[in-house]
């Protein structure tokens, strides 16, 4: 993976740069004051990280790419940049206040030792990621002009059924990579998913988070699950 980075790395930034939306909302998130430190896991060539520095937060970068944390360094000389693998950071337990990874998940081999990792460095903040899923993805305006690009993307991006798992998300806090998970749009979808869950832990939720559930509230209507409405 780094010398995939390393070689794209160099033009990287030709065409990324920092969504001042999405910038605010995982600033929003991370709910910390200013001046608190905040980790950026596979931070790339450190564009968001810069943008959340410029909200006053105290960054630090890590990134697996000699490359990617090179061209970050050129851009901003006050924030700390470390080349890392996601799964062994070089720095203390609780040495920050949160943690975000953007649209970098699908890259890891497994996400249990990333998590762990950032469940580690953090104090008692939040870890943020900024991310999609295939079933999302199916709906940019990309997929229109760029199809065989997109489903490239597609097949990279982690499905949802691979973090669902009753018993995945059980071991991700016994082993100690999370204090708990939370879900939402799922039991839009299926409220009594967890009673489904009591006799089969591994049973897979049928939302495939369309973010359709939503749509109604702009039209004066409750929020309720287009699957569940079309199977009714």
């Amino acid at each position: 993976m780094s010398q995939k980075y390393d070689h794209i790395g160099i033009e990287y930034d030709v065409t990324r740069k920092a969504d001042p939306e999405i910038a605010r909302r995982i600033h929003n998130h991370l709910q910390v004051i200013e001046g608190s430190s905040v980790v950026d896991i596979g931070c790339g060539s450190g564009n968001y990280t810069i943008a959340l520095q410029q909200m006053g937060l105290e960054m630090t970068g890590t990134d697996i790419s000699s490359t990617m944390v090179d061209s970050a360094k050129l851009k901003n000389h006050d924030i700390s940049w470390i080349r890392a693998d996601a799964n062994e950071l070089p720095v203390e337990d609780s040495a920050f206040k949160g943690a975000i990874s953007t649209l970098v998940i699908h890259h890891f081999e497994e996400l249990e030792g990333p998590f762990r990792e950032a469940y580690r460095v953090i104090s008692e903040g939040r870890f943020v990621i900024f991310t999609s899923s295939p079933v999302q993805m199916r709906n940019y305006w990309l997929v229109e002009y760029f199809p065989k690009a997109m489903e490239a993307s597609f097949k990279q991006m982690p499905p949802l059924e691979k973090v669902r798992t009753l018993s995945l998300m059980e071991r991700v806090v016994q082993d100690k990579a999370a204090d708990c998970i939370s879900l939402c749009r799922p039991f839009i979808c299926e409220p009594e998913l967890v009673n489904y869950w009591k006799t089969n832990k591994d049973r897979k939720p049928k939302c495939s988070s369309c973010n359709k559930c939503v749509e109604g509230i702009y039209k004066g209507r409750p929020i309720d699950c287009i699957l569940k409405t079309t199977q009714e």
